[in-house]
């Protein structure tokens, strides 16, 4: 089983969504074999907020389980491919867990890299796949100056800020999906 790891603040609204969208992306492909999660670095222990919850719905996703879970170590180093909403994220991650840092990226280094190549081929590990991306890249991708910008946290605003968000993260999780599970 391939795990995928999406992580933000408070496990409330991006990694969420993110999660959300990912397996609905997954399923529509007909992919099997992904656990998908997320995590916070604070994380609050309730559901994802209804903002969130409403917009992953309008996209295919479905939060209605969802409950937040605050960020380990464990949870990091058994995760094939670990994915931050913002610079931060990817510090505190790589702060726990060192060894996974070849394989943490923020989502939008990892949609860049992901479109520039090379796809994951078909005998390739997810994680091997997330190594070889990380081995193009700086050695401190938090200080990588790319531009690649941070997901910003909707909490608190309106839907239709959530909505953007959500398009945002959609948007940044095609590349990925198109180069790591290559499908027909």
């Amino acid at each position: 089983m391939e795990e995928v790891l999406f992580v933000c603040t408070g496990n409330l609204c991006r990694s969420p969504i993110a999660e959300a969208l990912l397996r609905a992306r997954l399923h529509e492909r007909g992919v099997d074999g992904v656990l998908v999660s997320s995590a916070g670095t604070m994380g609050f222990s309730s559901a994802a907020t209804a903002e969130a919850r409403t917009v992953a719905a309008e996209l295919g996703g479905d939060l209605s389980e969802h409950r937040a879970r605050r960020l380990d170590r464990a949870i990091v180093e058994s995760a094939d491919l670990v994915i931050g909403m913002t610079a931060d994220h990817v510090i505190d991650l790589v702060y726990q867990a060192p060894a996974a840092a070849p394989r943490v990226f923020k989502l939008a280094e990892l949609a860049r890299l992901a479109a520039a190549g090379p796809a994951r081929s078909p005998e390739q590990s997810l994680r091997g796949w997330a190594e070889e991306l990380g081995a193009h890249r700086s050695e401190r991708p938090w200080a990588d100056s790319s531009g690649d910008a941070d997901v910003a946290d909707p909490m608190g605003d309106t839907v239709e800020v959530y909505r953007a968000t959500a398009a945002e993260i959609r948007g940044l999780l095609d590349p990925v999906v198109a180069a790591a599970w290559v499908t027909g």
